[in-house]
């Protein structure tokens, strides 16, 4: 008696050598297109997350000046660090964010950032860092592009000439330093906060020297070559850089610009200004 095999049961024949090697070709040509869209969203999505965080310091940054009646939270520089947890919350020289870049006494810099002046109007770690920073700490040496078995807690920098405790020595005659929140005359043009580049950042300011013919600080690239910002008006937005000199992993402090300054005048005069207000 002859038996049908039912259709779903008749073997199939399989694909020739030709044919896969034709379809992993295709698979691989899809991969080299898709990829890079996929990893250019990753990074626009973390760049949103950026401007979030961003925007919550800029916010906090004026609820403290609205609690301290238009004086502005301090900042300040490594002669002025503060590494060492107060029992009693009794820091003399409190600014906007204490402590170290070090992640090797994890529990004490985030006690610090967490007993600084800005934080009860911010309310959460995650607002001072870029979700792009993958620097960290292996046994006390910096790893500023990832490698870390500490990850480092805060990517974000204060602009120096927000409120110094020590204005920066090399032009603190020359320019203002803001002392006062109506003492900001140009609140859209003047920087708050900002992404500072992983082999600068080390105290909670970011240096933009006008009168400087060189970067002081860096500003980060994690975001297609540019950084977030926050304005005192409480934008924010992302500057992309085209400065060679700062871009990638070639970043030093101190370092001479490639552009013919337009970056580094660019971040300048949103820094600071002449004594005697704005151009």
């Amino acid at each position: 008696m002859h038996i049908n095999r039912p259709p779903m049961l008749r073997r199939l024949p399989g694909f020739t050598l030709i044919e896969l090697l034709v379809l992993g070709a295709t698979i691989a040509i899809l991969a080299g297109m898709l990829l890079p869209a996929f990893s250019k969203t990753k990074t626009q999505t973390r760049g949103a997350v950026c401007l979030n965080n961003e925007a919550q310091l800029a916010h906090a940054w004026h609820l403290y000046a609205e609690d301290s009646n238009g004086v502005l939270v301090r900042t300040a520089a490594l002669e002025s660090l503060v590494s060492v947890v107060s029992p009693t919350k009794n820091y003399p020289l409190n600014q906007w964010c204490m402590g170290t870049m070090d992640r090797l006494n994890v529990a004490t810099n985030q006690q610090l950032i967490m007993d600084s002046l800005l934080y009860k109007f911010v309310g959460t770690l995650t607002a001072y860092k870029c979700p792009s920073d993958q620097s960290g700490w292996n046994n006390g040496a910096q790893k500023p592009y990832g490698g870390g078995q500490f990850p480092s807690l805060r990517s974000m920098s204060m602009n120096a000439w927000m409120n110094p405790i020590n204005a920066w020595a090399q032009d603190s005659q020359k320019v203002t330093s803001f002392r006062r929140i109506s003492s900001v005359l140009k609140p859209s043009a003047t920087f708050v906060t900002i992404d500072e580049n992983p082999t600068s950042i080390n105290d909670g300011w970011l240096i933009c020297d006008p009168n400087s013919s060189s970067w002081t600080d860096l500003p980060a690239t994690y975001h297609n070559n540019g950084s977030s910002l926050s304005f005192a008006d409480g934008h924010v937005e992302i500057k992309i850089w085209r400065d060679r000199a700062i871009l990638g992993r070639v970043g030093t402090i101190g370092v001479a610009p490639k552009d013919g300054r337009v970056d580094l005048r660019w971040l300048s005069v949103r820094s600071t200004y002449g004594l005697n207000g704005p151009p």
